[in-house]
């Protein structure tokens, strides 16, 4: 249990806290290398970055030594980390035990010890393993006495405040949406109300109810004007907004459905391409704005909105689509609905809401709460659900919109149907002077069949595995635009050529900087296939002509007596290897060309092919052979 001092006094000042017994520093070392992967290293303290190995035997030896003192700022470091099993493991080794808190004036002592050290947000639930271990985890934490870290019985909240929850929230609790029928109400009777009785049996088992009696549905038109107090409406917003500066009056602007962007229209527009390695434009009295692809609350300044939105819909109607004609989108309440007659249960539909709210951890929800009764205006993280694209944002988000393209996105067959070609185009021109990515590219190309034309496109050599996995080819227009950094006092890489069709691409040999000592047989068959993967896309990584035939990639290797380790070779030899043995031996003409393939594909490998040479290059092989 825990206990709150009750008299008032000033807040006690901040302080460090005394040293800690041995086995509660190697508590923390395990906890610390119990780091789930989605953590980002970057947040982390340098000591997190060198994980420690242990046993079982070694945390339940740490459990048992620690001393009564520190038991419950042990457990309270083990929640801070969001490790359910150990904090669990604490309680029921070492528990019951009391858990005094106080709240300090920057800090919450605990048993009169200080936890600023371990509340850090590098430290903040770091060892999550899943959606419902999080949820499970802020119901637990009050059945121990540690209601005070999550606002449970108290305004304290230690976790519950965002600046603590950016990362968990975005990598834990936001990948959620329901994936059933959302509840209907029509003419006073709820159809679909699985979710809605899924939400309202784990409210009443919950220690954050109002967090669970949010819900997400559509109501027909009629009602919704009659219930307006009760409802927050959503709309469909996509559109293209552009905006004609008008003297003495400002910006003018005009929303433009997607269906109605046409090239007759854009010639009214400002656009932009590359020619010629250079950005053009042509200039009209009206610019891009902006680009919506969004359901949008009528009410923004309610973040619930936001939030609710994106845990409840699917991913087309976050984006506006797949909204029912005649019908409204609301966020509501369970307390709301339950005034209506309820339809029929559906069992696939209730396995569906019973699946979703098993699994959902909506803590952002929560941390409004807590941050609304302690005064503050309850900011959400959650600044916009769907996609949204300012002309100001330069490439910031625009990457989205190309990515909804590709396979493996829920929106493909809608983005599709929806954006005209000459649409994408003038995005695509407009963005011109902004790289593409990898994913970005390959989504084009699944979802629209579409190469690198006309496109500046930056990846990185690991990008090249997935594009060749995924069958594409860069054009033959294609040019490499390598990067050009600093290396032991001297400028490396230069700018190739710079066309209609660039590609960014530092294919340098990896051993540059690390040296001969890392070149493992692993290492030197990774740094091999990306000259392999660069041809198989269509790309000549070097900066010397390209052979324009296998043929003349013999000539090239045969005259050569030493092999170096440049990238002219390394492509060369990538040429030939995607070109295979038996191509390459049906074009092999003088012994140069055959002794190059031996060395290189092998003599064996080469045994069998050694009979299309012609009679008198067989004899000089041979006589090489001899050392003749």
């Amino acid at each position: 249990m825990s206990t709150a001092p009750t008299d008032k006094k000033e807040l006690k000042p901040w302080r460090l806290g005394k040293t800690k017994a041995p086995s509660f520093t190697r508590l923390e070392q395990i906890l610390e290398a119990r780091h789930q992967p989605w953590v980002s290293y970057s947040i982390k303290a340098k000591n997190d970055r060198m994980p420690i190995s242990y046993s079982q035997k070694q945390l339940d030896d740490s459990i048992d030594a620690l001393p009564d003192d520190e038991r419950a700022l042990a457990l309270f470091s083990a929640c801070v980390h969001g490790d359910l099993e150990i904090a669990k493991a604490i309680w029921e080794r070492r528990g019951p035990f009391e858990i005094e808190y106080e709240l300090g004036a920057a800090q919450i002592f605990i048993n009169d010890e200080p936890t600023h050290a371990l509340t850090k947000a590098m430290h903040c639930l770091t060892n999550v393993r899943s959606r419902q271990e999080l949820a499970e985890l802020y119901e637990w934490m009050p059945t121990v006495g540690l209601g005070f870290m999550v606002g449970v019985g108290t305004p304290a909240g230690v976790l519950l405040q965002a600046c603590r929850l950016e990362t968990t929230i975005k990598e834990i609790a936001w990948p959620a949406s329901f994936s059933g029928e959302l509840p209907v109400l029509q003419g006073g009777v709820v159809t679909n109300p699985e979710l809605l009785v899924a939400l309202d049996h784990r409210s009443k088992q919950s220690s954050y109810p109002t967090a669970y009696r949010e819900v997400l549905c559509w109501v027909d038109e009629a009602t919704a004007a009659e219930f307006q107090e009760s409802l927050d409406r959503f709309e469909s917003l996509q559109y293209i907004r552009f905006r004609k500066l008008v003297p003495g009056q400002g910006y003018q602007y005009l929303d433009v459905e997607f269906k109605d962007v046409t090239p007759e229209f854009l010639e009214t527009v400002s656009h932009q391409r590359i020619v010629d390695g250079f950005v053009t434009d042509s200039l009209a009295e009206s610019e891009y704005d902006s680009l919506n692809v969004r359901a949008f609350p009528e009410n923004p300044a309610e973040p619930r909105n936001k939030i609710v939105l994106a845990y409840q819909a699917s991913i087309p109607v976050q984006h506006g689509f797949d909204f029912k004609p005649g019908f409204v989108l609301c966020r509501t309440t369970v307390d709301f609905l339950q005034q209506f007659q309820m339809g029929q249960i559906e069992a696939l539909n209730l396995d569906k809401a019973k699946a979703f709210v098993s699994d959902y951890a909506p803590i952002d929800l929560m941390m409004l709460d807590v941050e609304q009764k302690n005064g503050l205006y309850g900011e959400t993280l959650r600044s916009s659900v769907g996609m949204y694209h300012r002309r100001d944002s330069y490439e910031y988000g625009i990457h989205t919109f190309y990515n909804a393209f590709g396979d493996k996105s829920p929106l493909q067959p809608y983005f599709q149907a929806a954006i005209p070609k000459a649409m994408l185009d003038f995005i695509l021109n407009r963005h011109c002077q902004v790289n593409i990515d990898a994913s970005a590219l390959l989504a084009l190309h699944q979802g629209l069949g579409i190469d690198n034309t006309g496109l500046r496109v930056n990846i990185q050599v690991h990008d090249l595995q997935a594009l060749a996995d995924a069958g594409f080819k860069f054009s033959e227009e294609s040019r490499i635009t390598k990067y050009t950094r600093e290396h032991n006092g001297f400028m490396i890489n230069h700018v190739i050529n710079l066309g209609d069709s660039d590609v960014v691409l530092d294919i340098e040999d990896p051993f540059m900087e690390t040296g001969d000592a890392k070149k493992t047989p692993e290492a030197l068959a990774a740094a091999g296939n990306r000259y392999r993967n660069a041809m198989i896309t269509g790309l000549w990584p070097a900066d010397t002509q390209k052979p324009g035939s296998i043929g003349e990639a013999l000539v090239m290797a045969g005259r050569k007596k030493k092999w170096g380790e440049t990238i002219h070779e390394k492509s060369l030899l990538a040429m030939i290897d995607q070109a295979g043995i038996e191509a390459c031996a049906g074009l092999a003409k003088t012994p140069p060309q055959w002794n190059f393939l031996k060395d290189h594909f092998g003599r064996e490998a080469m045994a069998p092919y050694l009979e299309e040479a012609a009679p008198q290059t067989r004899g000089r092989i041979l006589m090489d052979d001899l050392g003749i």
